[in-house]
């Protein structure tokens, strides 16, 4: 479980950094800015702020609460000045934040955000036999963990250990096709427990 939740950690971090880097690439922003947009608003919301000024920025935030904590984005304000991504535009109090030529380096050259499978692809069919589900993906492929995850609780599958889970639902033909296709067959091992008690690998 701590494992999980370490990468679940990571993944946030992850996501945020990319959501800073999106919007510090279109404009400067000082540290109350910076917070309140990213406490306030979703992706297609701040993408709008481009063309606004400075005083048209604040407004009501949504019902919903917010997606992360002031603490967090503190945090990762000081790592990506500490990693040379931003710097202050003056050394006023006030003073904006703005990438550095390493920040938009990064932001032009990050990964492509991964298109991943629907959980709609996959029906749930019970079967007698339990199912258990162990992986070990590389952090290069968190978001496909993460998708991995999320798809195993679609199928009613629950946590039983480290990155091992089991169920008792049949595995879908769809979903070993996207494994394959998302080069993960190699880190995910499936097996079936039958009533004998045999083990073996499903195909």
């Amino acid at each position: 479980m701590r494992q999980d939740t370490q990468n679940n950690n990571r993944d946030t971090r992850g996501a945020l950094l990319v959501r800073a880097l999106e919007l510090l690439g279109d404009m400067a922003m000082t540290t109350a800015e910076f917070i309140g947009v990213l406490m306030t608003t979703s992706r297609s919301d701040y993408r709008a702020l481009r063309n606004f000024t400075p005083s048209e920025r604040f407004y009501s935030p949504p019902p919903q609460p917010p997606r992360f904590t002031k603490q967090q984005l503190y945090d990762l304000l000081y790592r990506m000045e500490r990693d040379g991504l931003i710097t202050r535009k003056d050394k006023k109090r006030a003073s904006s934040w703005i990438l550095t030529a390493k920040g938009l380096f990064k932001r032009s050259h990050r990964p492509k955000r991964l298109s991943l499978p629907s959980l709609a692809n996959y029906s749930k069919e019970p079967c007698t036999a339990v199912t258990i589900v162990s992986y070990d993906i590389p952090e290069k492929d968190a978001s496909k963990r993460v998708w991995l995850r999320t798809v195993l609780m679609h199928l009613d599958f629950r946590f039983l250990h480290k990155s091992v889970w089991i169920g008792k639902n049949k595995i879908p033909r769809e979903f070993m096709e996207d494994i394959q296709r998302l080069r993960l067959i190699e880190y995910i091992e499936i097996f079936s427990i039958e009533k004998s008690g045999t083990i073996r690998h499903l195909t």
